[in-house]
């Protein structure tokens, strides 16, 4: 919970895909590395998808772990997985669901893992994931259907599944505080982010349905990619129990990192509201306690999860463009600097 005195962050990153995660990654280390500095680190992170691993590299309190984590990315991971029948892609292929299982446990490394979950470490995580609900009896061309919804987001004209919804499941990390505990508990589809879950929730709200396979299965859950209930994961209340999240995730600011050049808050994946159009957002962000960043040009994704030399170039883009950020009056005044 946000204190009166002394001033909170809490940093939201936005899903996009491997090119538009690797320039938010880019953005966000150099902002935890130059605000490090002086003192200011974000005491909440949350996102969905890859803003949701940008969230947890960040929440172990060390900026290098999320530069380690895209410089070496896909092919370049020096570790091998497995890759289970339901995790294959289209015509059983895998590289997709490889890639982001290799980088979850190459960043996951067992000294990672100990300092995001350290009782001593004060920052708050929430990955936020989608369960799959079907309101008849499953079919088998449901993962197509799925499929079809993902791969038509972004068009204007949008294939809406019928018989199938989609309910949040977030899961978070928070240090142990009765206030903090209290208003967990009012949430009902909270759950915690434990070692031994985090692996399967960071690949839930990344998940692709077809492209990566099947959903992951996770606490009596299918679950895929987190945007389809929560985008850019800024307020909870819509879903019955959300106030209560909302409680838990609040500080006295909030930046938003969004992956588009418009600086648009999409509520889901669909793009079909925006953040941006509410009246408690606008005045948020007229008394300074809501800040957005966003790129000065549209990312493209298609060569960056295969060409690491791309994903550096993306990444280092974004590092330049968070200095810019921190030069311009807006975010001197959110940070005080």
């Amino acid at each position: 919970m946000a204190s009166a005195g002394a001033l909170s962050y809490r940093w939201i990153f936005d899903t996009g895909g491997s090119g538009r995660g690797a320039w938010s990654g880019g953005f966000g280390y150099r902002l935890a590395k130059d605000l490090g500095e002086t003192g200011i680190s974000p005491t909440v992170l949350t996102g969905s998808s890859i803003g949701a691993f940008t969230s947890m590299d960040l929440a172990t309190g060390d900026p290098e772990v999320l530069y380690r984590s895209w410089s070496n990315w896909s092919d370049s991971i020096p570790v091998d997985v497995p890759i289970g029948p339901d995790e294959r892609g289209f015509f059983g292929l895998f590289s997709f669901r490889r890639s982001v299982k290799q980088s979850i446990a190459f960043t996951l490394d067992p000294p990672t893992e100990a300092a995001l979950f350290d009782p001593r470490n004060p920052r708050r995580l929430f990955i936020v994931t989608s369960r799959v609900v079907p309101e008849t009896a499953p079919r088998r061309g449901d993962l197509i259907r799925m499929f079809l919804m993902m791969a038509t987001r972004e068009w204007r004209h949008k294939y809406r599944p019928c018989g199938l919804r989609f309910e949040p499941v977030v899961y978070g990390r928070w240090p142990e505080d009765p206030e903090l505990t209290a208003a967990a508990a009012g949430c009902p589809w909270l759950r915690r982010l434990t070692p031994v879950n985090v692996r399967e929730a960071l690949m839930a709200s990344c998940l692709l349905p077809l492209v990566m396979g099947q959903p992951v299965s996770l606490d009596g859950a299918r679950l895929i990619d987190g945007g389809i209930t929560f985008k850019t994961p800024l307020a909870f209340a819509q879903h019955p129990g959300g106030d209560a999240l909302d409680r838990l995730v609040r500080t006295n600011r909030t930046l938003v990192v969004a992956n588009n050049p418009e600086g648009i808050m999409w509520k889901t994946a669909l793009r079909l509201e925006a953040w941006n159009d509410s009246e408690w957002v606008r005045r948020e962000a007229a008394a300074g306690r809501l800040l957005v960043a966003h790129p000065a040009r549209r990312i493209r994704n298609s060569t960056v999860t295969r060409d690491p030399a791309a994903t550096m170039r993306t990444f280092d883009q974004g590092q330049e463009e968070a200095r810019l950020f921190l030069r311009r009056e807006p975010a001197r005044r959110f940070f005080e600097l």
